[in-house]
């Protein structure tokens, strides 16, 4: 590409060579490990169809799952207030190179992820408790 990259279709990361695929920064340049791994994922999943064509496609390695997905969209917001991450102090952080956001504790993780579908409503506040 103009980028200096390998373009590739974006659904197989199929090159224009037979046979061929790429993935992660040969593809995206620079970014993230989880998109590398992304691609390396999706890579082995074309690969295998390609390889076996003839066969019904089998992924080891992606395990069923069910997920509680009930959700009603008329129903009322949660009243749950919204958890905002502990922040390093401005005077601190002049100093350093350290992290600003520090993460939220488990406990405020959890809440966050039981209201995470109605995140619209609440007020922000610093922390429920627990350890960042």
């Amino acid at each position: 590409s103009k980028w200096g990259t390998i373009q590739v279709d974006d659904f197989t990361l199929a090159t224009d060579f037979d046979g061929v695929f790429a993935g992660g920064d040969a593809v995206l340049g620079p970014a993230t490990a989880v998109e590398a791994v992304a691609h390396g994922r999706k890579a082995a999943q074309t690969i295998e169809r390609y390889l076996h064509a003839d066969k019904p496609a089998r992924f080891p390695w992606i395990k069923p799952r069910t997920l509680d997905t009930a959700f009603d969209p008329m129903a009322a917001p949660s009243d749950t207030a919204r958890c905002e991450a502990i922040k390093l102090d401005p005077q601190e952080r002049r100093h350093c190179f350290d992290e600003v956001e520090l993460s939220l504790s488990a406990t405020d993780a959890r809440l966050e992820a039981a209201r995470c579908l109605r995140c619209d409503f609440g007020k922000v506040f610093v922390s429920r408790g627990g350890e960042p």
